[in-house]
């Protein structure tokens, strides 16, 4: 798979790519299966084959491998829903409700992947709280930037902005992530998937709402 170059890593993307992924999927598996905190680098690199001395070369420290892996779970996963997703899928709000199904078909094709990036924002530990946040609010803002492109103003009412329709519905679709969080952060990453499942069907509703309100 291609790869940027990540400060966090030091050379290890310059490695083969054979050996990069032999890796990164024995970290991704230990972040998976035991968050940030109980997460052991000795059993990632026994896994992995290395050292953790090799590892630590690589990373420095836990925290940047951390956070390394975060990044590489947030980019194969975009990476595969720009993929999956169908050239013309109707109209801009017909697109962002497919955005919450392919989520969705995600998490469950890649359950190790979406449990890193579950833990990572239902449960952020404190002390690297600052930079996943950073991580997450660069995303919505791509998210927002996306939207306003993809929304043909057109659709709406005379006198409607199309940044405020987008603001709008991004508000909406936050504040319902942020009423179900607390529920999220007593579930397992694979309860969160079939209530977000729920979760959408109630996003569409709104939707459906919202654009009775705004749209021609």
């Amino acid at each position: 798979m291609d790869h940027e170059k990540n400060s966090l890593a030091g050379n290890f993307d310059e490695l083969p790519d054979k050996r990069r992924q032999q890796i990164l999927s024995a970290c991704v598996h230990e972040f998976a299966e035991h968050g940030y905190r109980g997460a052991s680098t000795e059993r990632m690199a026994e896994a992995a084959g290395i050292s953790k001395g090799l590892l630590f070369y690589h990373f420095k420290n836990k925290k940047n491998l951390y956070l390394y892996i975060v990044d590489y779970a947030a980019r194969v996963m975009m990476d595969k829903m720009a993929r999956m997703r169908k050239p013309d899928t109707g109209d801009f709000f017909d697109r962002i409700i497919e955005t919450g199904t392919l989520k969705l078909r995600l998490g469950w094709e890649e359950p190790e992947l979406y449990r890193v990036l579950f833990e990572s924002y239902v449960n952020t530990p404190k002390d690297i709280q600052e930079e996943i946040m950073a991580r997450y609010g660069a995303i919505f803002a791509d998210a927002r930037e996306n939207f306003y492109k993809t929304l043909d103003p057109g659709l709406l009412k005379d006198g409607v902005d199309p940044k405020a329709a987008v603001e709008v519905l991004m508000l909406m679709l936050e504040g319902l992530y942020s009423r179900k969080l607390p529920l999220f952060q007593r579930m397992s990453a694979e309860e969160t998937l079939e209530e977000v499942a729920r979760m959408q069907a109630e996003a569409a509703e709104y939707i459906r709402l919202l654009k009775i309100g705004i749209c021609k």
